[in-house]
């Protein structure tokens, strides 16, 4: 994401969905941006809030955050807009076209959007979790279903496909040949990050 987010030129306001604890949130607000934190799990927001109180004892002024408790696909967008940056980093919240839709009510016509995720569609999620898994959609088809909302998207590339245990027993140039390989596919990587921007042809408003 660090193509995306230029340290010189975040986004002015970035929506988190599904924030947790609030790392990424507290790194971008550190940074000077405002940031509108989305989360249904009241425990990781409870957490959130003292972190946030720490860092500000630390800093010695107050973080531009904003925390809601609150479904992603019930949640008001309208209330936060406008909305520079739409971002989401293992949030456990599967885009579909519903939730695009919800949240472009918010976004400005320049937007962005940085998405890093589990690969649904690597066959090792696949094989290991239930049937619901099918289900959900795969990168390919949140692609699409951006590109159906008003998005471009920039880049969508698969995360590393070989295990941790043979980079401790293998060269790392031989390695990275063959992984580059593997993650061209998107069926070997078990995560995946999208990159999109707003087509600015568009009429309605948007990680």
């Amino acid at each position: 994401m660090a193509k995306h987010f230029q340290l010189n030129k975040l986004p002015r306001r970035i929506l988190d969905l599904g924030c947790g604890v609030g790392t990424q949130s507290l790194f971008f607000s550190l940074m000077g941006t405002e940031v509108i934190c989305l989360d249904k799990n009241e425990k990781a927001l409870s957490v959130f809030e003292k972190r946030k109180i720490y860092y500000e004892k630390v800093i010695g002024r107050q973080l531009k955050i904003q925390m809601y408790c609150a479904d992603a696909l019930s949640f008001n967008y309208k209330q936060i807009e406008p909305i520079d940056c739409v971002h989401s980093m293992f949030s456990g919240i599967t885009l579909s076209s519903r939730l695009i839709t919800l949240f472009n009510e918010a976004c400005t016509l320049d937007s962005s959007l940085a998405i890093l995720d589990t690969n649904f569609a690597s066959w090792k999620i696949r094989l290991k979790k239930p049937r619901w898994i099918w289900r959900v959609l795969s990168p390919k088809e949140i692609k699409a279903e951006l590109e159906n909302n008003g998005w471009e998207v920039i880049e969508q590339a698969g995360g590393v496909s070989i295990p941790p245990a043979f980079w401790k027993i293998f060269p790392n140039k031989v390695l990275c040949a063959i992984d580059s390989r593997l993650r061209s596919t998107l069926f070997f990587p078990v995560s995946y990050l999208t990159l999109a921007k707003r087509k600015s042809s568009q009429c309605v408003l948007l990680h």
